[in-house]
């Protein structure tokens, strides 16, 4: 019986320090920090697209401006390849935590001893992404400051181009048809 009683006080126990710990790991790692640097991305990326549309329009006849948006094109490239890196890494994490939710309370107290190094590959995985993603956001800070030189007309939402206006008028001289297969079904 005591024996059963010390079993699951070590068990709760574990599992308390378990999440201390993690929570200790970010707040030392910073995973704040790279949340503050996904915001402020995507703060860029939403300055940066409300000129997009007379950059695009420029491009034709001005070859800064072009390579203005090739700049643009291969930072939104990268961006891409690290929010997809960041997204793998909160599925994987959630799939971990799932299946070691899933597991025997005696294998929860064995997996925090015997494997005290995973948590280390999210810590230095959250180092790598927050640190490629500052640099991105460093790219976007110039892309941004050479905005300013092209004095791009801002845009905020999309125009419509103008729909040509129609009427049900029909003239009915330009009506070709069946006009025999008509008569035919009406004095049936």
């Amino acid at each position: 019986m005591a024996d059963a009683i010390v079993s699951v006080v070590l068990e709760q126990m574990a599992e308390v320090t378990g999440r201390q710990i993690q929570q200790e790991v970010k707040l030392v790692v910073g995973v704040v920090r790279v949340d503050d640097e996904v915001n402020k991305l995507t703060s860029n990326f939403q300055i940066i697209q409300a000129v997009l549309i007379d950059a695009e329009q420029r491009q034709v006849t001005e070859t800064a401006v072009r390579l203005w948006l090739e700049k643009l094109k291969d930072v939104s490239y990268d961006m891409d390849h690290v929010l997809d890196m960041w997204n793998t890494a909160i599925l994987r994490r959630l799939q971990i935590e799932g299946a070691e939710n899933a597991r025997t309370p005696n294998r929860k107290v064995c997996s925090c001893f015997l494997f005290p190094y995973s948590g280390l590959r999210q810590v230095v995985l959250h180092h790598d992404i927050s640190f490629k993603i500052k640099a991105i956001n460093e790219s976007l800070d110039a892309i941004a400051i050479h905005k300013d030189k092209y004095n791009f007309k801002l845009t905020r939402s999309i125009e419509q181009p103008q729909r040509v206006e129609s009427t049900s008028f029909i003239d009915v001289s330009e009506i070709f048809g069946r006009d025999e297969e008509k008569n035919t079904l009406v004095r049936k």
